[in-house]
């Protein structure tokens, strides 16, 4: 695996449905293994120091409440979803979806069989044409559409 890959899945990790997939595959194991065994070391590193600062210890119990307690769980709850909030192949996923619905409205403007085409095909997935409506929206003028 490339070194600047590794690097994303140290952070991040595989959303459960990569995971899933990935685990399945049974191509290769042991090197998802040693992904999930440096990913795992990395957040441990990464998130252990903050839980020890959040959980109080037996003398801030006899001192009465801490007023910052509510504020700690929230900035380490979001800390936490903010290492597994993505996933590097649903990113690489939404990237070309992306670029695709960029090109189909492009060539949607630009070239006139694709449009006659397009436009008589009725069966669109309901998902993916939410997706280059939005497309539309952000990159065309209401004239192009």
């Amino acid at each position: 695996m490339e070194p600047d890959t590794r690097t994303v899945t140290n952070k991040t990790g595989f959303c459960p449905e990569h995971m899933g997939k990935l685990n399945q595959a049974e191509v290769n194991r042991l090197g998802l293994g040693l992904m999930m065994h440096t990913h795992l070391k990395d957040i441990t590193s990464d998130i252990s120091p903050d839980i020890k600062k959040t959980i109080p210890n037996k003398k801030e119990l006899f001192k009465g409440k801490d007023k910052d307690y509510k504020s700690k769980l929230y900035s380490l709850a979001d800390k936490i979803d903010s290492r597994v909030k993505s996933c590097p192949i649903c990113e690489k996923l939404d990237y070309t979806m992306n670029r695709y619905y960029e090109v189909i409205s492009w060539m949607f403007t630009h070239d006139k069989d694709f449009k006659a085409k397009f436009s008589d095909n009725h069966c669109h997935c309901l998902p993916h044409t939410a997706m280059l409506l939005r497309t539309v929206a952000d990159k065309m003028s209401q004239n192009e559409a």
